[in-house]
């Protein structure tokens, strides 16, 4: 047996073995688990999308996402495709998330429109629109966690 068809049967083997396994605030939400091979399509998904808004080897991209599995699928896709990412922690203030911004120069911002804390939500998109000024930041994609109206730019968001 060669390397290739060793690697093809454990492919085989944990393809259908959870991989991700989120618990999600309010506890009403049903939990999400993402096996090994859903987490590798969306991983390949999110590098295609970072890839056609102009994403390289070696380019920076801020992830700014609370608790959500697309923090882990964000941090991959940039790893797949060979591009920097730094997280920040999305409690931090705009403030904060400027002079990360600012440090690392990067050029997309994924974040979400907001997140559940302690049975409220935080919007999210609120600190980005002021966090980003000033920084080299050119796209900005947006998950939709919680649903809330957020203001949206038009050739900015996504």
């Amino acid at each position: 047996m060669n390397i290739f068809e060793k690697n093809l049967l454990d492919w085989e083997n944990i393809k259908n073995k959870p991989a991700v396994i989120w618990e999600p605030e309010p506890l009403e939400e049903k939990e999400k688990v993402l096996n090994y091979e859903e987490l590798f399509k969306e991983v390949n998904k999110l590098a295609n999308v970072l890839k056609k808004l102009g994403v390289k080897k070696g380019d920076r991209v801020g992830i700014y996402l609370p608790m959500i599995p697309e923090v882990i699928i964000s941090m991959l896709a940039c790893a797949k495709i060979g591009a920097v990412h730094t997280v920040v922690f999305s409690a931090f203030s705009s403030t904060a998330l400027n002079a990360r911004l600012q440090d690392t120069k990067a050029r997309i911002l994924i974040t979400a429109d907001g997140y559940y804390r302690r049975g409220g939500i935080v919007n999210l998109k609120i600190n980005v629109d002021e966090g980003i000024k000033e920084t080299k930041v050119e796209k900005v994609i947006v998950v939709k966690r919680v649903g809330n109206e957020i203001n949206w730019q038009d050739g900015r968001d996504f």
